[in-house]
């Protein structure tokens, strides 16, 4: 397997609530020798080694954060894209954002929309960028109720619209 391949392999124990996983997280992306993917497992290792779980996944798992966490969180990193007002995003950009690889951050790994656009097009769905200086941005996603009967990668061409 090579490297990009085993990164792939590598993301669910990067993900992991577990502190074990998280631990053998940052021993599989340190073996890699690629300094961003090793270091995005280590920020990844923090937080669920402090708290036992990611104090960022509280609100939408439904889960009371305790007053460490809420100090935490006020000051921690933030995962995820926040894609609302703010500078639009420039057309090429916008091009490339679902692309392997492709990333603007200075600690990104280029995967996370890559991989989220492929399992909502392998269910039928469309996931698509919207932006402009008067609107802000937005990531559309939608996967049709009737995705299980769809062959592989058919598209719902209304789905995110």
């Amino acid at each position: 397997m090579n490297r990009v391949q085993r990164v792939f392999l590598y993301i669910p124990f990067e993900h992991s609530d577990d502190r074990d996983d998280q631990a053998r997280s940052v021993a599989l992306f340190d073996s890699l020798d690629m300094e961003m993917a090793s270091r995005s497992a280590k920020e990844h290792f923090e937080p669920v080694t402090r708290f036992g779980r990611f104090p960022h996944r509280n609100a939408a798992l439904g889960r009371a954060s305790r007053p460490d966490e809420q100090a935490y969180l006020k000051t921690a990193k933030s995962w995820g894209a926040r894609l609302s007002g703010g500078a639009a995003i420039s057309q090429d950009v916008t091009e490339h954002m679902f692309d392997p690889l492709y990333t603007t951050k200075s600690k990104g790994m280029g995967l996370g929309l890559s991989i989220a656009r492929t399992i909502v097009e392998g269910h039928g769905g469309r996931m698509v960028v919207r932006s402009a200086p008067e609107t802000g941005n937005a990531i559309g996603l939608g996967i049709p109720p009737d995705s299980r009967g769809r062959r592989d990668g058919e598209r719902d061409q209304t789905a995110a619209e």
